[in-house]
């Protein structure tokens, strides 16, 4: 077949996948002619998760059509600005979380050295990237938290020589990178998955001074808007410095973090994904909240605030599943204590931790949805 025969079937192939994907495979036009976006929520009932399509691990890479929507740049401005507030310290580099991600990741997957052992992998290992102590030290020191007692590892003359060549200097980088801003104590450290534009995680580091506030957004333009408020307040009475902006999915940034950093985890208003077929690029997964109450510490609370109902009964299914006997064994296999979730009825009361109401909540107010609120709060059992 001529090349450009191939190429129109490939195209045709893709755009029949996407529009399976769209449509949810089984469902028909006739089924679904009359819904629209703003009624997708209330179209397609939340089924019980053994009717589904279950999947426990979450999927970060979305469709293409959806990408093509969500995925746009920010500005000129915001872009400019978002690179002057990396500078000051309040928004970490991408390259610098990027290659701590590349690093972390493959010291986990090396069990065993042999004869095809990746050098970079090895030094990962070796240099104390499966050490809960280095990767604590190391984000404290990015992210300005006052640590005491440092621990650093100590870098030899000679560690270019064993890194791989195309890495070295990205490695040598991200472990000497240190945050511009002076470092302080904070009571509490807060992550807040998907910020949208900000306004929320600004409204709680003005209310908690004490407090710092970690925001996680892939979107640019959500991150150049939150860059350009905190910006606006720079050197004035209303300057905000307990903000860190870290650029990239939040879900993916859990496996990252050490045992026990965490005080409280935000998710409000994710997309839910209200089809079953699309479940698995739900936020919340039966691996996301094992990461949770990994990173969580004694008592650590997970807030959730979405206005579809389908996702949830989903988020209510899920941590319940996690309080079963296999979820136990997966994520204390080598701990003595045993972690479990518990619901907060009622939810505390929404100024504590969701006080702004963002545009794309009163949108759904304005056609007719109710913000539905939850809070998972973790208790632990003394060793047996």
């Amino acid at each position: 077949m001529r090349p450009a025969v191939i190429r129109d079937n490939i195209m045709k192939d893709q755009l029949l996948e996407c529009a399976n994907d769209v449509r949810g495979g089984q469902a028909s036009r006739e089924e679904n002619h009359s819904v629209g976006i703003e009624g997708c929520y209330e179209s397609f009932p939340p089924k019980s998760m053994n009717e589904g399509v279950q999947n426990d691990h979450y999927q970060s890479r979305k469709p293409k059509w959806w990408t093509q929507l969500a995925g746009r740049r920010g500005t000129r401005a915001q872009r400019q600005t978002i690179h002057r507030m990396t500078q000051h310290g309040y928004c970490m580099p991408k390259e610098i979380l990027t290659e701590f991600s590349r690093m972390n990741n493959r010291s986990k997957r090396i069990s065993e050295p042999n004869e095809h052992r990746n050098t970079c992998g090895t030094m990962a290992t070796d240099f104390g990237f499966q050490n809960d102590a280095w990767k604590r030290s190391w984000w404290n020191r990015s992210l300005s938290i006052l640590d005491s007692p440092q621990y650093s590892p100590e870098i030899t003359s000679n560690l270019a020589d064993v890194l791989q060549k195309k890495y070295d200097d990205k490695f040598l980088n991200m472990v000497a990178f240190k945050n511009a801003l002076p470092a302080r104590e904070y009571k509490e450290k807060w992550l807040e998955i998907g910020f949208g534009n900000g306004d929320n995680i600004v409204a709680n580091a003005r209310a908690r001074n004490h407090n710092l506030f970690i925001g996680s957004e892939i979107h640019q333009p959500g991150i150049g808007a939150l860059s350009q408020k905190i910006e606006h307040g720079l050197n004035t009475e209303n300057s905000i410095e307990n903000i860190r902006i870290l650029p990239g999915d939040g879900i993916k940034l859990l496996s990252h973090l050490p045992d026990n950093y965490l005080d409280a985890i935000l998710i409000t208003f994710p997309d839910p994904w209200p089809r079953d077929i699309h479940s698995r690029w739900r936020v919340i997964q039966t691996e996301t909240i094992q990461q949770m109450k990994r990173v969580l510490s004694a008592d650590g609370r997970v807030f959730i605030a979405t206005d579809a109902g389908c996702f949830d009964s989903w988020t209510r299914e899920i941590f319940t599943k996690g309080n079963s006997d296999k979820a136990h064994k997966e994520i204390n296999s080598t701990k003595e204590e045993l972690r479990f979730w518990k619901e907060i009825i009622p939810c505390p009361a929404r100024e504590k931790w969701l006080p702004v109401v963002s545009y794309y909540e009163q949108k759904g107010i304005n056609e007719g949805r109710h913000t539905l609120l939850q809070c998972w709060k973790i208790f632990q059992l003394p060793p047996s």
